[in-house]
């Protein structure tokens, strides 16, 4: 998704006095939006994966540079010129760099990634990282939701066993506004058990609220009364406040064995 240059740097104007000055932030900075060419640029961030792999960031950083300048387009090279800078004590400089690559159109995966990335570790720590977020987050349509958007989520836990062998819980909020997922095998009503299946539904943010619609099946009760209900299908509305209220679903203590959060 496109961001407009101006409403991402407005805020990072004092922050960037810092760095502006910085050849290799004027270099990147000057480079236009237009496409260039992409088979020549993955070829240079093929190799530079590789570098970064084996630790020389600095190979890695001039790789990526060399991409972005064979296509200016793609916001990859600037998000992993960033993560090499980062890594190589640089988290003002890689910040700006940050920039750059939000400024390009950008997967949905861009928000999460900023938020678990390692290499990003440093970045995070800085305060002008939380004026990059809230711009970020402030011209996205998903709002604070934009990092759970596009990213499987996952939660295993043991408290679920059932079969001696953890579950796990799945969704995928799709930018599409459709959801899809896996639920936990069979749970307790008390001393009944029950099961059901996620089918499909949808999402969408209501005035900053997350709400999320399924649609579930029975698929299984212990409960006689229920047999006759079984392959009927519900609809639930449910609504999160806060994004940190929706990843509590997917973050520890509740998933002990994994989880996204």
């Amino acid at each position: 998704m496109k961001r407009p240059e101006f409403e991402l740097l407005t805020t990072a104007l004092l922050f960037c006095l810092a760095t502006c000055t910085d050849p290799r932030l004027g270099e990147m900075a000057s480079l236009p939006t237009e496409p260039g060419n992409r088979a020549e640029a993955q070829s240079h961030h093929q190799a530079a994966l590789a570098a970064h792999a084996q630790g020389d960031y600095s190979r890695s950083a001039s790789l990526w540079k060399q991409a972005a300048q064979s296509d200016p387009s793609w916001w990859a090279p600037f998000y992993n010129l960033a993560c090499a800078t980062s890594l190589s004590g640089e988290p003002a400089l890689a910040l700006e760099f940050l920039r750059l690559a939000a400024n390009r159109e950008y997967p949905p995966r861009f928000h999460s990634m900023l938020a678990s990335d390692s290499d990003l570790i440093a970045v995070r720590e800085l305060s002008a990282y939380s004026d990059f977020l809230a711009d970020l987050h402030g011209n996205s349509p998903y709002g604070e939701f934009a990092s759970v958007i596009g990213v499987q989520l996952t939660c295993t836990a043991s408290s679920t066993m059932t079969d001696g062998h953890p579950d796990t819980m799945t969704r995928y909020l799709s930018p599409d506004g459709s959801l899809s997922g896996t639920d936990f095998g069979r749970y307790f009503y008390g001393s009944n058990m029950t099961e059901e299946k996620l089918v499909g539904g949808n999402w969408e943010i209501r005035s900053g609220v997350l709400v999320i619609t399924e649609t579930r099946e029975l698929v299984w009760s212990s409960i006689p009364m229920n047999a006759e209900r079984i392959g009927q299908r519900s609809v639930n509305e449910l609504e999160y406040a806060s994004v940190d209220e929706f990843k509590q679903l997917f973050a520890k203590p509740a998933c002990d064995v994994s989880s996204t959060f």
